[in-house]
This record gives structure tokens, sequence and C-alpha cells, in this order.
């Protein structure tokens, strides 16, 4: 599902927070996506903030 959601995202948004565009994201999507999944897992993911 999320590479679904992924693949109809525009790819003329702007970049999260991280910096990270849609297009550096997706060069290595099926890593990024099972590397987001263990870290969601194991309650490792920590949502970045702006000030």
């Amino acid at each position: 599902m999320l590479t679904i959601c992924h693949n109809e995202l525009g790819g003329n948004k702007a970049t999260g927070v991280d910096k990270v565009t849609k297009e550096e994201y997706g060069s290595n999507l099926e890593a990024n996506i099972d590397d987001l999944l263990v870290k969601l897992k194991f309650f490792k993911y920590k949502p970045q903030c702006i000030l």
C-alpha cells in the first residue's frame, strides 16, 4: 500500500522537513519502505519537527 501511495503522489510537491524529495526517496523505494516499517513496528520512528 505504501508503494502504491508513493507512486500516486504528484512529483511536484514540496520536500518534507528532512529535505528529501519524492525522487530521492523513490530511488531506493523498497529499502526505504522496509526501513520505515521496521522502525514503526519497534516504535523507533521519530518524526522530525520544525520549529
